[in-house]
Order: structure tokens, then sequence, then C-alpha cells
């Protein structure tokens, strides 16, 4: 295990980094309709067509992997992520990065966030990697 000097430190770069990445982000829109048969996908106008300018609804977390190091500790000292008995480690949602991510589903925005974040952790020498599903 590798002690991490200023978990703090690292946390705030690997939240901007984040951020950054989060507002940089355009997700690519999508169109929810009923199609007119269930051969034919045409849409159905006599019924609601959405447009969701966000894209697909989805989450993102950050899984550090080995919950007995410093940096981890410190995670859960400060109340961020939670303990997670199926990935073992601790598990940190997008929505603790990224303050304005609790407004959005956008998939897109969750998985460059979480991305962004865990190259600051590695670089720091933390184990961690990015996941995400659709929702």
């Amino acid at each position: 295990m590798t002690a991490v000097t200023a978990p703090e430190k690292v946390w705030a770069e690997a939240c901007e980094a984040a951020t950054v990445a989060w507002k940089a982000t355009e997700p690519t829109p999508i169109v929810v309709y009923t199609p007119k048969g269930l051969f034919d996908d045409t849409p159905d106008l006599e019924k609601p067509v959405y447009h969701h300018s966000e894209g697909v609804c989805g989450f993102g977390w950050i899984v550090i992997e080995d919950g007995r190091t410093s940096f981890a500790r410190w995670l859960k000292k400060h109340d961020i992520g939670n303990q997670s008995a199926y990935y073992g480690g601790r598990v940190v949602w997008s929505s603790y990065l990224v303050p304005e991510d609790r407004a959005s589903q956008s998939l897109a925005r969750k998985e460059a966030a979480v991305g962004a974040a865990v190259e600051v952790l590695r670089k720091a020498g933390i184990q961690a990697h990015a996941m995400s599903r659709m929702d």
C-alpha cells in the first residue's frame, strides 16, 4: 500500500479534472419516440416525441481498489463515497466529484468526469478505475 501524503490535495485535483472534463463534454442528443409498429421504426407523430440534449442517461463511478489505503481512509473520514462489498475498496460516484453532476443524467458527462479523476488518482499512485453503465 502506498501512502498518499496529501489526500486532500489529490482529491481537489481529481475534482478539478473531473469538473473540467464534465463541462467540456458535449453529449450526443437523442430523440425518444414511439414507433408506428413492431416492425416499423418510423416515429408515430400522433404520440409524444422528446428531444433530450444531454444524450443517454447513465451512471459513472470510481472504484478505489484497496479500502485499506490512507487515501481510502481519508475518503471515509470525510464521508466521500461508500465501502463496496461488491467491488472491494471504496466506490465514489461522479456526483461527489462534480456538484453540477446532480442536475444531469448524461452518461457521456459522467464517463468523462470519472475518467479524468482516475487519471489524477493513478498519477498519485492510487489504484483506481472508472466504471459506468447506461440507465
